[in-house]
């Protein structure tokens, strides 16, 4: 006796009626008589096909979609629906093999598992397949279910480590945007390296964005040359297609959002702003939970971009919107650092510069920027700006001679922006009304502006601030 032949005859009463009456109602005489026949066990298979009038083709086809069909019958009457969510443990799976027979079990179990193949669910296929073999413990399928079992766990540990691997990256990323230094480059080098050789021996759509996560964060924020990379256009579109192929899986949708920042920092990079704008305004619907991203991109640079965004924009009293209402993770530094940094830069915009001054200053004395030269350098600058404005020149001076000395010591990079940038407030700082005095600062700030491009940029917000400065005008 055939497999669909027993499950058949296995079927309880009241499901064999309820198959019945489904199978009668897609008008399939065929499927109907083969399924009636089934359950009665009288007329052997070639009695049936003849009656059927089967070649041995069509009726081997003919019995494999009645098995489909009551495979998915079975499942969506046994608490396995389609609407159960992959939150199974192996426990519930392995409940069946004591619920019901054998062949019945393995219909189930295999019916979960084309499920679970189709959507790349390797949790969800361990469990599956453990209970497969199970099933098939007396049976020389064992060993082949034990294996798919440890090829699912393999993969599962790869996806783990892939996300790990993610995760250093942008912890990596974030101590280089803060130090500018050559040693985390390496370190992001290295990791490359690593989700490169993990993509490379399990070549997963799963494992393939977080790959191009990397590329493309490398490029965009530490100028990372990828030469057998392709563009960061097709990246992106690339990693799109994945989350369209898996729009119905909430872990790997949280990336969503992680392209659509990347777009937006990829657009707003060429000043095609019309393009970034559409990526802005939904990165905005989710500003309260935005810095909750932290582990999945350099989520902080957001609140930077944004800041530079909104001027361009004319709306710098939206700056600020929100500020109160986000989340993150207070243990992480990078994050908790820009944090504060935005919010002293938005008090600014909104006319309160002694007290953006405040939030400066305790930021400064309550984190120590020891390895941190480059975002030192950054809130720095931006204090003593902020001082000069205040026209307390004395503690504007303090801050740009201590920074002065401190940028002497670094042999790794010239930090000729920062140089100019001393320059520009120390001009700054004296009368700039008269004609010579102007022509000096805006020739320092041509020189800035010059040595900025060419280096990792500092005081981007700044930058309509110092251009009104140049045209003989202040800030009202």
């Amino acid at each position: 006796m055939n497999k669909l032949k027993k499950i058949i005859t296995q079927i309880h009463q009241d499901h064999f009626l309820e198959i019945e009456e489904s199978l009668k109602g897609t008008n399939s005489v065929k499927f109907h008589f083969l399924f009636t026949e089934y359950k009665k066990n009288i007329l052997s298979d070639e009695d049936i096909k003849d009656q059927l009038n089967c070649t041995d083709n069509s009726y081997y086809v003919l019995k494999s979609r009645l098995y489909d069909k009551i495979q998915k019958f079975i499942l969506s009457n046994n608490n396995l629906s389609e609407n159960q969510t992959s939150a199974n443990s192996n426990s519930d799976l392995t409940h069946y093999l004591y619920e019901f027979p054998n062949e019945t079990t393995v219909a189930m179990l295999q019916e979960l598992e084309n499920k679970y193949i189709a959507i790349d669910s390797p949790n969800d296929l361990m469990n599956v397949y453990s209970a497969l073999k199970k099933a098939h413990f007396y049976s020389d399928k064992y060993y082949a279910y034990s294996q798919l079992y440890n090829n699912q766990v393999a993969y599962a540990l790869a996806i783990e480590k892939a996300e790990e691997t993610l995760y250093n990256f942008n912890r990596t990323l974030s101590s280089y945007y803060f130090s500018d230094s050559p040693d985390d480059i390496d370190l992001m080098k290295l990791l490359i390296k690593e989700i490169k050789n993990i993509h490379s021996l399990y070549k997963s759509s799963r494992i393939e964005i977080i790959l191009n996560i990397i590329i493309l964060q490398s490029t965009l924020f530490a100028k990372i040359d990828h030469k057998d990379e392709p563009a960061i256009e097709d990246l992106l579109s690339a990693s799109e297609n994945i989350l369209i192929q898996y729009e119905n899986d909430s872990k790997i949708n949280y990336y969503k959002l992680v392209i659509k920042f990347l777009y937006f920092e990829y657009y707003f990079s060429l000043n095609q702003l019309k393009k970034a704008s559409t990526y802005f305004i939904e990165l905005e619907t989710y500003s309260q939970k935005w810095l909750l991203q932290n582990n999945s991109c350099l989520a902080f640079k957001f609140l930077l971009s944004k800041i530079e965004y909104l001027l361009i924009q004319d709306q710098k009293g939206d700056i600020g919107n929100h500020i109160e209402d986000m989340y993150f993770d207070s243990k992480d530094l990078y994050t908790d650092v820009i944090y504060k940094f935005y919010k002293g830069i938005s008090l600014f915009y909104e006319g309160k510069t002694k007290k953006c001054i405040i939030t400066l200053n305790d930021l400064l004395n309550e984190i120590s920027f020891k390895n941190f030269f480059y975002i030192e350098s950054e809130v720095k600058l931006s204090l003593a700006f902020f001082y000069i404005s205040q026209n307390e020149i004395e503690l504007a001076e303090n801050i740009l001679k201590g920074l002065g000395r401190k940028l002497a010591t670094i042999k790794t990079k010239e930090h000729k922006n920062i140089k100019e940038a001393i320059k520009l407030f120390n001009i700054l700082m004296n009368d700039i009304s008269k004609a010579a005095s102007l022509k000096k600062y805006k020739d320092s700030l041509d020189q800035f502006e010059f040595y900025n491009l060419k280096e990792k940029k500092v005081l981007s917000y700044l930058m309509p601030e110092l251009e009104l400065l140049a045209s003989g005008n202040r800030r009202k």
